[in-house]
């Protein structure tokens, strides 16, 4: 995401808090003097998983969102 887009951190922060029970841990990448890259691990519901990936997809200055899912161990 563009870090530099207005709101988009505490946007993505409140998020990750409004759907605590599926977001599991989160790493922070810096790629660019512009841009993050965001990895947040989810476990839970499928619908509320794929609710916070869209509400994630919408919020401006996301650049790119990709969801990989793996079966349950």
């Amino acid at each position: 995401y563009d870090h530099h887009a207005r709101g988009v951190n505490k946007a993505l922060t409140e998020l990750q808090h409004d759907y605590h029970e599926v977001v599991g841990a989160t790493m922070h990448i810096h790629l660019t003097k512009h841009t993050c890259l965001e990895v947040i691990s989810f476990e839970g519901e499928a619908e509320r998983v794929r609710s916070l990936a869209t509400m994630l997809q919408s919020q401006k200055g996301v650049l790119s969102l990709k969801v990989v899912t793996a079966p349950s161990l």
